[in-house]
C-alpha cells in the first residue's frame, strides 16, 4: 500500500470535472487507475510504483501520475523536486508526478487539466469559409488561480468554444531571465540566454492573436510580463503572424485611470510591431485576492471577445 496520496483527490476531481470513472485494466496491477475520455484515450494514468523504480530513497511504495505535457514544459517541470521521466510511457510527452504531497494538489490538477486538453480529440471545424486562429493566451500573473488568470481562461474558453487553436501560456511553469541587451537576435534570430522562453516565442510566432493577461501592480503591467516582452526582441522587427493584440488586465482598485500604464506599456511595445494592433482592453476592477473576480462582468466579456476573435 502506498503512503499518503492524493490518489482519492485526483479521482474526485476527475469525476466532478470531466464525469471520469477510473479504468482498472490490469489483473496484475489491480491499483493502476487510467483515466480515459469518451473515446477511450487516456488522459491520465495513476500509479503505485516501488521508490526504487524513481530512484527515491526508501523501499516503500509510492503513488504517482502519469499527464501528457509539452516538451518544452516537461523539461522545466523536471526541474523540480516531484516530476520524472514518464514511467512506462513516452518520455518526451508525459510527466510522471508524485502523488506524496511533494507537488502541490492545485498544480497537479491544473497539468491533469492541460493533460485532458492535449489528448482529447481535435473537433472538426464548422463551416466552410471560416478558417480557425491560432491563439495564443499568456497568462503573467504567477497566481495561477488568480484573477487575471481567471481572465485568461475565459478568453481562451471563448476561442475554443468558437474552434479556434488555443495554447495558453503560464509564464509561472516556466524558467525566465531577463533580457540581455546583447542585441545577438538581431543577427541570429535565437537568443542566446539558455532557459525556457524560446520555445514560448516559437508558439508567437505562428500565432494570429496574442492575448496578455496581468494583475495591474503600482498602475502598471506586472513585472514578468514586462521582463517577457523585453525577450520578444527575437521575433523583432519582422519575424511574426499575430495582428491583433489583446489585454486582459485586473487590480483592487476599480477606476478608469487605474488601467492606464498597463495599456500605455503595451501599447509602446504593440507600435515596435508595426503590423499588429490593439484589438480591445479587458479590465476587471475592485478585485484583490484570488477569486474575488467570480461574477464580474469582465468575465462574460473576456469569453465573449476570444469567442468573437
Amino acid at each position: 500500500m502506498a503512503e499518503f496520496s492524493y490518489r482519492k483527490e485526483i479521482l474526485q476531481f476527475a469525476a466532478e470535472q470531466y464525469g471520469t470513472e477510473p479504468a482498472y485494466l490490469w489483473a496484475k496491477y489491480p491499483r493502476y487507475a487510467a483515466l480515459r475520455h469518451n473515446d477511450k484515450k487516456w488522459y491520465a494514468l495513476i500509479m503505485d510504483v516501488p521508490k526504487k523504480k524513481l530512484r527515491l530513497p526508501g523501499t516503500g511504495i509510492v503513488d504517482i501520475i502519469n499527464l501528457k505535457v509539452e516538451p518544452l514544459l516537461a523539461g522545466s517541470l523536471r526541474m523540480e523536486k516531484g516530476f520524472f521521466p514518464a514511467y512506462h510511457m513516452n518520455r518526451e510527452n508525459w510527466t510522471s508526478v508524485l502523488l506524496d504531497g511533494t507537488v502541490d494538489l492545485a498544480q497537479i490538477k491544473d497539468l491533469l487539466g492541460l493533460s485532458y486538453d492535449l489528448t482529447k480529440a481535435k473537433s472538426k471545424r464548422k463551416g466552410k469559409h471560416k478558417m480557425a486562429k491560432k491563439i495564443v493566451v499568456l497568462s503573467t500573473s504567477f497566481r495561477k488561480e488568480g484573477n487575471s488568470a481567471q481572465l485568461a481562461r475565459q478568453f481562451a474558453k471563448g476561442a475554443q468554444d468558437a474552434g479556434h487553436e488555443v495554447k495558453e501560456i503560464y509564464l509561472s511553469d516556466y524558467h525566465m531571465e531577463n533580457c540581455r541587451g546583447c542585441f545577438a537576435c538581431q543577427k541570429t534570430g535565437k537568443c542566446v540566454v539558455q532557459d525556457n522562453v524560446g520555445g514560448i516565442l516559437e508558439e508567437m510566432r505562428s500565432a494570429d492573436v496574442l492575448a496578455f493577461a496581468t494583475p495591474v501592480y503600482f498602475y502598471g503591467m506586472c513585472g514578468a510580463m514586462k521582463t517577457f516582452l523585453d525577450r520578444t526582441y527575437p521575433l523583432f522587427p519582422d519575424k511574426y503572424e499575430f495582428r491583433d493584440i489583446y489585454l486582459l488586465a485586473a487590480a483592487g482598485e476599480d477606476l478608469e485611470t487605474t488601467i492606464q500604464g498597463a495599456v500605455e506599456g503595451l501599447d509602446g511595445w504593440i507600435r515596435c510591431f508595426e503590423k499588429t494592433r490593439l484589438a480591445k482592453v479587458i479590465f476587471a476592477g475592485g478585485v484583490m485576492e484570488s477569486g474575488e473576480i467570480n461574477g464580474h462582468p469582465a468575465l462574460q466579456e473576456a469569453y465573449q471577445a476570444g469567442k468573437q476573435v
